[in-house]
């Protein structure tokens, strides 16, 4: 199996198992990608991080988001360029309500924390982007 295979499997797995998500709504999230099959299949792994960011974002509460957060510190692998947008759409789905995201960005990988940066509010508003 591909590291970005057995990467998107695991990481969803986890989603399931620690209850960040539910079957339904992993299922949601991935509808429009053919499923976490079709992610894998037509190798859409960033679009597929991509969704599930939002909808962990859009359905956690901010404190279970980051504890979740911290605990992709130890268990990801690497840092991969799909696994950053999962990140990257955590931040943006903070910023775009309105919500401090400071603490998102600080419990995200070291490896994403200077691209994250940019997504940082209100930071990012003050400066006109």
């Amino acid at each position: 199996m591909e590291n970005s295979e057995r990467n998107f499997k695991q990481f969803t797995h986890r989603l399931l198992t620690e209850g960040r998500l539910s079957n339904d709504a992993l299922y949601d999230a991935l509808k429009y990608l053919g499923g976490v099959q079709g992610v894998v299949q037509n190798a859409f792994y960033i679009s597929g991080y991509e969704a599930l960011g939002h909808k962990v974002a859009n359905t956690q509460p901010i404190r279970e988001v980051i504890d979740f957060l911290l605990q992709q510190q130890t268990e990801m692998d690497t840092c991969s360029d799909a696994e950053y947008f999962f990140f990257e759409a955590i931040a943006d789905a903070f910023a775009a309500n309105k919500i401090d995201n400071h603490a998102v960005i600080a419990a995200s990988p070291a490896c994403f924390k200077k691209y994250l940066e940019k997504y940082r509010y209100p930071e990012h508003q003050a400066r006109g982007q």
